[in-house]
């Protein structure tokens, strides 16, 4: 990893979690099946919210999308927030 790419994440994790705006978060990376992990496609999640009961790897990405937001506009609020 870079050191740009550490900052990046390190300005990542700052923010609050883009479904209930709660802290800590953890740092997901928004990928296709197969796809390597790229840090320029991370969105900050809270525990619950990335690993947790209500978690998007605990529901699966199509409930959690059809409950929360698709990843694709998880990108869209992380890129705004970063404004």
């Amino acid at each position: 990893m870079t050191a740009s790419e550490k900052r990046y994440l390190n300005t990542i994790a700052s923010l609050p979690c883009i479904v209930c705006g709660s802290r800590p978060v953890e740092i997901h990376h928004v990928r296709r099946f197969g796809e390597t992990r790229k840090h320029n496609k991370a969105v900050p999640l809270c525990v619950n919210h990335h690993r947790g009961v209500g978690g998007l790897h605990t529901l699966g990405k199509k409930e959690f999308e059809r409950r929360f937001m698709s990843q694709s506009e998880m990108l869209k609020v992380t890129a705004e927030r970063l404004k």
